[in-house]
């Protein structure tokens, strides 16, 4: 059991890690492997769900865009997200993936 959760860990890790090499840290493969390790630290995000505001995305070294509360943006995002949370509760699905054409629960 224990190698299957350090391989997820290491899985999501080399993830991240691609993910930010093509897009946020394109480029720069030291940071995105860098960026990848901090998200990926257990000992300090000790849950999946946890969030990172924008101060600690920024910290690591991620591009972030702030957007205050009274955003409109930012409202439709949070109630997208409550939305997400009230329909999965209790239920069998475990996420939703979303898309330009579709929005899936799984």
């Amino acid at each position: 059991m224990l190698d299957y959760c350090q391989k997820a860990i290491d899985r999501s890790r080399s993830f991240a890690e691609k993910w930010l090499n093509t897009y946020q840290c394109k480029g720069d493969p030291a940071k995105a492997k860098e960026i990848a390790t901090s998200l990926g630290d257990v000992k300090t995000h000790l849950s999946h769900g946890a969030a990172i505001d924008h101060v600690a995305a920024e910290s690591m070294g991620l591009k972030v865009e702030y957007l205050p509360p009274e955003d409109d943006l930012w409202e439709a995002l949070w109630r997208l997200y409550c939305d997400y949370v009230i329909s999965l509760r209790g239920s069998e699905q475990a996420q939703f993936f979303e898309s330009g054409h579709a929005s899936i629960a799984y």
